[in-house]
């Protein structure tokens, strides 16, 4: 390996304006580069990644809760590989979610939830001065790996 830079940081906090209600908001932060770009100019240069989320817990009555998150996050790499193509690859995600769970009798526990998540890769491709004319050609004539979402 050759000199990487990495960097992280990561906070979160909870608070509990009322007895029935948490809230515990997060977030994580992190960077990785490649210091010494002159041995190193194939494989993976650099990354970054940021993730926020808000999760929240409401106790109803001593039966019933109800629980819920938000968060986002989003990674990029960015890679060199040694035919000359150059690809930044880029996933951002948003999801959200509910759960209500309860005891209705001594017996029985219920729970039911709902959750959205909407996962999106982009694959950014272009091509280095080195790359040969018919990786020219193809990347112009596919346009590349096409973006995938997931929801």
């Amino acid at each position: 390996m050759t000199n990487r830079d990495c960097s992280k940081v990561r906070a979160s906090a909870d608070w509990s304006p009322m007895e029935q209600l948490s809230l515990t908001a997060m977030i994580d932060l992190g960077k990785d580069s490649n210091d010494d770009p002159g041995i190193a100019t194939k494989g993976r240069q650099q990354s970054k990644m940021d993730f926020y989320g808000l999760d929240m817990t409401y106790a109803m009555n001593k039966m019933w809760s109800l629980s819920g998150y938000v968060s986002h996050g989003e990674q990029d790499l960015w890679v060199a590989h040694s035919t000359g193509y150059v690809v930044d690859i880029a996933n951002a995600n948003d999801a959200v979610g509910f759960t209500l769970k309860g005891k209705p009798t001594d017996k029985l526990e219920i729970a039911a939830g709902v959750t959205y998540a909407n996962d999106k890769n982009r694959y950014i491709q272009t091509l280095d001065p080195a790359a040969s004319n018919n990786n020219n050609l193809f990347l112009a004539s596919t346009g590349g790996v096409p973006d995938v979402v997931y929801r």
